[in-house]
């Protein structure tokens, strides 16, 4: 049985999706199942995966159902003790799995491992400005919502036990215009298992920026946290009141940070709807900031171990 099953859904990327089946294969950990989704491609995409072979696993659905579709049908047959999710335009660094293995380990198989990432455009990055050492820096919280710093997400940095995916039930089952925020909403709904363990250092996902990126679309990215803050109003996620203002603060990171990018991007009108829509959420954010700052931070932990070898991509 492998170890991780790496998750990655696809649609219409031939030549970014198999750069990121690439980056997967130069891993220096092998116990790992590589799992593509292909969300009904329209273009040669499929032909692209059918040239892996039996390197992968694919699975393909008729109909467009978006990426938290994809993610959960990938995940029906994964076997993995761990998911790890990338998505087609990202990469993961060749020793990402080895790096999550050891923390693994060294942690007590924690129901999640969230990681950094360095964000990159046009070509794939050049190793030697991640290159891990043979120091390891992580944070062990005791659930993801008791963190006590800023954590920027997407889908590529998350790793999760596969017991707790299964007791969340997987990801929403969203649409292709509606998956904005899925990261976050996913988050969420794991963020009271633990322990969580975030990797501070080395990175190990390369965010690939490029036009088509689905934080491009601001409107979409609005809508797609005021869904998070109604799913919020509705109790749509666990914890109860003795964790309402873990969660809310985490909404009011993303009220803050988008709002202000609406701003800067010329957008007032979509500003403003995030704001008048997640205030109470801004107040809880203001309110953890504060009694984060009244106790001290959750110490970094270095762990050792010797650097893994780097191969090329």
């Amino acid at each position: 049985m492998p170890f991780f099953s790496v998750i990655i859904p696809v649609h219409n990327r031939p030549i970014l999706v198999r750069q990121a089946i690439d980056s997967v294969l130069a891993q220096t950990f092998t116990e790992r199942e590589i799992i593509v989704v292909d969300d009904a491609s329209t273009d040669n995409t499929p032909e692209v995966l059918r040239s892996f072979g039996s390197e992968i696993r694919v699975v393909t659905l008729a109909e467009s159902g978006g990426c938290e579709v994809a993610r959960n049908a990938g995940g029906a047959v994964a076997r993995g003790r761990y998911l790890a999710f990338l998505d087609s335009d990202d990469l993961l660094f060749p020793w990402a799995l080895d790096t999550y293995h050891f923390i693994i380990a060294k942690t007590q198989e924690p129901a999640l491992l969230v990681s950094r990432f360095d964000s990159f455009a046009g070509e794939r990055p050049a190793l030697a400005s991640s290159t891990p050492g043979d120091t390891v820096e992580v944070v062990v919280f005791s659930d993801y919502l008791a963190r006590d710093r800023n954590i920027p997400s997407t889908a590529s940095m998350i790793v999760v036990r596969q017991d707790v995916y299964s007791n969340v039930g997987g990801w929403r089952q969203s649409t292709t215009t509606t998956f904005n925020g899925s990261d976050h909403d996913f988050l969420l709904r794991v963020g009271c298992h633990g322990p969580a363990v975030l990797l501070e250092r080395p990175c190990t996902v390369a965010y690939r920026l490029h036009p088509s990126n689905s934080i491009r679309d601001l409107r979409r990215v609005v809508e797609g946290i005021i869904r998070l803050i109604e799913a919020e109003r509705h109790d749509a996620y666990p914890g109860g009141r003795q964790r309402r203002l873990d969660r809310r603060a985490m909404l009011g990171n993303q009220t803050y940070w988008w709002s202000r990018c609406a701003f800067l991007q010329w957008q007032p009108w979509l500003a403003i709807r995030l704001l008048f829509a997640g205030c109470d959420m801004l107040w809880a954010r203001v309110v953890k900031k504060l009694r984060t700052r009244g106790r001290a931070s959750i110490p970094t932990t270095r762990l050792q171990r010797n650097a893994p070898v780097n191969p090329s991509w």
